[in-house]
């Protein structure tokens, strides 16, 4: 089974991934945003302190995933322009030695 890797789909995921980030973000906002006017009014005493509590952790967690989006795409679009590197070196090199072993292009 041979594994290969298409650079421009790599380069293409990266880029959806870094696309993602500001309607992610928009959709958090929207969100807090309804649960602030909406859901919190059926709440009171205790258990409107710990629904806010729950949805304020729940939030602290949620705004982390554009940061990493971002930190992923742009570690995959890196993967991608050292594999295309990479596989242009080595075809050079594969090249540089063919010549020497005498079975380079004719």
């Amino acid at each position: 089974m041979a594994v290969g890797l298409v650079y421009a789909e790599m380069q293409a995921a990266a880029q959806a991934a870094a696309d993602a980030v500001e309607p992610l973000q928009q959709v958090l906002r929207d969100l807090g945003a309804t649960i602030e006017s909406e859901a919190g009014a059926g709440f009171k005493g205790q258990a409107a302190a710990g629904f806010g509590e729950a949805i304020n952790e729940w939030f602290n967690v949620a705004v982390t995933l554009g940061p990493i989006l971002e930190g992923y795409s742009q570690n995959l679009m890196y993967v991608a322009q050292e594999h295309a590197t990479n596989d242009v070196a080595q075809a050079e090199r594969a090249g540089q030695l063919a010549d020497r072993l005498g079975g380079g292009p004719r």
